[in-house]
């Protein structure tokens, strides 16, 4: 069953939003995420993942950034070919009122 998410956001504050968990498992692994950015003013956000299991209650030690949205301040979209166990939406930098919308579908059994 494909894992469904989307989170939407008041971007008001610079913040790590909660991670996404995933099933790392999943064969085959295949992960789409999408932002939506709405709203005025002027926002800058990254999408980061981690290996590490975000479902212990612990933070995630290791966290990196997706390489095609590491600094973007417009909608944008990508994907994970490969296993990682949670993704998330953070906000870098904010000025004025901005909605994102964060979208992740997983599919794979």
């Amino acid at each position: 069953m494909p894992i469904r998410h989307q989170r939407t956001i008041t971007a008001a504050v610079v913040s790590a939003y909660p991670w996404v968990p995933l099933n790392q498992y999943a064969v085959p692994f295949n992960v789409g995420f999408g932002i939506s950015k709405g709203g005025t003013g002027d926002t800058t956000f990254r999408v980061e993942h981690t290996f590490d299991n975000v479902l212990t209650g612990a933070s995630a030690g290791s966290v990196f950034t997706h390489i095609d949205v590491s600094a973007a301040t417009a909608s944008r979209d990508g994907n994970y070919a490969y296993p990682v166990a949670a993704v998330r939406l953070n906000v870098a930098s904010v000025s004025g009122a901005a909605t994102l919308v964060f979208s992740v579908l997983q599919t794979g059994y």
